[in-house]
């Protein structure tokens, strides 16, 4: 069972979810901790998490963060960071 939630915290699907959740409710800065929680440590090498990420800041007005997001999923993210071009 263990390995099943583990499993889910990697779903980037979950996380998005979730996201679109707090966001709902109206708890930005609380989706923004989910976003950071999501591309930082659980689904660090998805660039559909980064994206996601991005999307989410643009809305709410920080295009600046969300031009990182799209950098790092353009990029393509790796376990060592940013792979070079």
């Amino acid at each position: 069972m263990f390995k099943q939630f583990l499993q889910l915290l990697c779903c980037a699907e979950f996380w998005e979810r979730y996201v679109r959740w707090l966001e709902g409710k109206g708890m930005e800065a609380e989706a923004r901790g989910a976003l950071q929680r999501q591309v930082e440590v659980f689904c660090k090498t998805r660039p559909e998490a980064h994206l996601f990420a991005a999307r989410f800041e643009e809305r709410h007005g920080r295009a600046q963060v969300g031009g990182v997001g799209v950098r790092k999923a353009l990029l393509g993210c790796n376990e060592g960071g940013l792979t070079q071009l």
